[in-house]
């Protein structure tokens, strides 16, 4: 009588079925863990993103009070020049040397360069939102582009023009700080017989050098206070995709 070996069909079909599960299982795992690790680092690079916002507001604040502080000497400037009226003095020095004094918001961008530049901004899920994110280059560059006006005219049109008609010293020493604060950025500085600058106000060149920079403040606080509504909107979506 032959020996017949019997198969255990059923047998390795089981076996065959748990090794196949179990394979399938970890790649699950696997998955599920990478998908874990990779909503920890989006998760961590969007927070580290908010604080960088939220810090970058903050700047945009203090410069939008600075700015609205040094509207304040040039329409003094602008109503004594069209009034005809006679400043005293020292008050008159004060406000042309406050005329000196710029501030701008440096919106830091470590964080977001680095999420950028390192690839990481393709790790957000969110195509909607990686493009907000992006747009922060643009946002950034508006606002630099924007504020550096004032410096312009600074640069090309206040500066030569009190170089020549007034005695920058006197000025210095009149308001050796920005406008509004007691911090002084120059000690006193040595100067001759007192200057009268009352004839500035009849300058018409600088008249139109004073609206020019009203204009320019008034630019930078606009682009100021859009770009803080635009990061206070990415920062409140940020903290919904962020949020447990």
């Amino acid at each position: 009588m032959e020996n017949t070996k019997i198969i255990p069909w059923p047998r390795i079909f089981a076996e065959g079925t748990a090794i196949v599960a179990s394979i399938l299982f970890a790649f699950a795992i696997q998955a599920w863990w990478e998908n874990r690790s990779e909503r920890a680092d989006e998760f961590e690079a969007l927070s580290a993103l908010i604080g960088e916002l939220k810090n970058n507001i903050q700047s945009i604040e203090s410069s939008l009070e600075i700015r609205k502080g040094l509207i304040i000497p040039i329409e003094k400037l602008l109503r004594a020049s069209a009034n005809n009226s006679t400043l005293d003095q020292a008050e008159l020095d004060q406000l042309l040397g406050s005329l000196t004094w710029g501030s701008n918001a440096y919106p830091s961008t470590g964080v977001f360069q680095s999420l950028v530049r390192g690839g990481d901004l393709g790790r957000i899920a969110n195509i909607e939102l990686r493009s907000r994110i992006s747009s922060l280059t643009a946002i950034y560059e508006r606002l630099s582009r924007i504020q550096s006006y004032s410096a312009g005219t600074g640069r090309n049109w206040l500066g030569p023009l009190l170089f020549k008609q007034a005695d920058l010293a006197q000025l210095t020493n009149a308001q050796p700080g920005m406008p509004g604060s007691s911090t002084r950025a120059y000690p006193p500085i040595p100067v001759g017989p007192e200057r009268n600058h009352a004839a500035l106000l009849d300058n018409q060149e600088f008249k139109g050098i004073l609206v020019n920079m009203l204009w320019d403040h008034y630019d930078a606080i606009e682009v100021l206070n859009s770009t803080k509504s635009e990061l206070n909107d990415l920062i409140f979506d940020l903290e919904i995709v962020v949020s447990p």
